[in-house]
């Protein structure tokens, strides 16, 4: 036990250094000039995105933090698009959602998000909404405000037909007001496209890994003191991951372990949702899911059919599509274990390190 929370730490702090690594991608800078400058930008958390821009250019490997006073805007490539904005005295960089007969933008804040819109001869606007919880006779409800209904319908009131699609928009988001100015432009516009600006069409990605890894069984309570040995893991997993969020991705797979004691095996087919953290070269990654054991985890062990899992690792990159992962175990007792025997507390049943290849498809 002591040398997988020792293993644990050890990844966590790892976790901790790779966030000053960055997630450089490609992109561009608008100078106040209208020149553009291609380089890397860093992909950085959602409010920080909306602060100031770090970017390397393609002939050095120096950062510089540029502000919303100091260019027009940024592009990632094919995805999220910043421009320079001055609302209630304050400049900050927008998200550009679509361009046309009507814009649309959104600002992150530390309280939330909000909605934005300006055209031809408005000038920058906040669209009206919020969501407060009020009390009634012992109860709480959440109560969305309507005020975005008419704001945005004196604003699109030349298209006598949009009213019916502004009233679905229960709560602004980018889908419905991306998907509301693409209307309303097309019912105004004869003669030009407007222009959305977000990622590449969904796909989801595939990464295979290959895995080997070792650990030990052991249930150790008040009650039961179980040993069961160490064991030897290999086998294989595969990684889907959606385009949309790449820090989510879906782990399957199939791994069989080797007892030392006797000669006994195991199989484990994971169930995994994964969260990774997208820096360039270190990943930090964190897991949540449910291991199957088809043939029962390890007969000496209560023959469990499945547990509950927690994991942490470290992703590290060594080329293009292929990456280096190692990762910490800890199976749990299952909760349904716990409902027939509320005696014994949810304690770890297996202990592992697994090292993997991330192999992007």
């Amino acid at each position: 036990m002591k040398n997988t929370i020792l293993l644990l730490i050890l990844l966590g702090q790892a976790s901790i250094l790779s966030f000053a690594q960055g997630d450089f991608r490609p992109g561009y800078l608008i100078m106040l000039n209208g020149d553009t400058l291609h380089g890397k930008i860093d992909y950085k958390a959602p409010l920080l995105l909306h602060e100031f821009c770090l970017f390397k250019s393609a002939s050095s490997s120096e950062s510089r933090k540029y502000w919303p006073n100091q260019i027009l805007g940024y592009r990632f490539q094919d995805d999220k698009f910043f421009v320079a904005k001055e609302f209630k005295g304050e400049k900050s960089f927008f998200e550009y959602l679509i361009k046309g007969k009507i814009n649309m933008y959104y600002l992150h804040s530390e309280t939330g998000g909000t909605y934005f819109l300006d055209k031809e001869d408005v000038d920058l606007q906040e669209i009206p909404y919020s969501e407060n919880i009020l009390s009634r006779d012992g109860s709480y409800y959440l109560k969305k405000s309507t005020e975005h209904f008419g704001f945005l319908h004196y604003n699109m009131q030349d298209d006598p037909t949009i009213q019916p699609k502004i009233y679905q928009i229960d709560k602004p988001s980018h889908k419905n007001l991306i998907r509301l100015a693409k209307t309303y432009h097309n019912n105004v516009c004869d003669d030009e496209e407007c222009i959305i600006y977000e990622k590449a069409d969904a796909t989801i990605s595939i990464q295979v890994e290959p895995v080997v890894g070792f650990g030990k069984v052991s249930l150790q309570t008040e009650s039961i003191n179980i040993d069961g040995g160490s064991f030897f893991e290999a086998g294989g997993y595969v990684h889907f991951r959606y385009n949309k969020n790449e820090r989510l991705s879906i782990k399957l797979g199939l791994t069989r372990q080797f007892s030392n004691q006797e000669d006994r095996s195991w199989f484990k087919a994971p169930f995994h949702v994964n969260y990774t953290i997208p820096y360039r070269r270190i990943q930090p990654s964190a897991s949540i899911g449910i291991n199957f054991y088809p043939n029962g985890l390890n007969d000496r062990l209560l023959g469990l059919s499945h547990t509950n899992y927690l994991g942490l690792g470290v992703n590290t990159r060594i080329s293009q599509k292929t990456w280096i992962h190692v990762q910490g175990n800890l199976d749990l007792l299952p909760v349904s274990y716990k409902f027939h025997n509320q005696d014994t507390p949810i304690r770890p049943v297996s202990r592992s390190v697994n090292i993997g290849l991330f192999i992007q498809l």
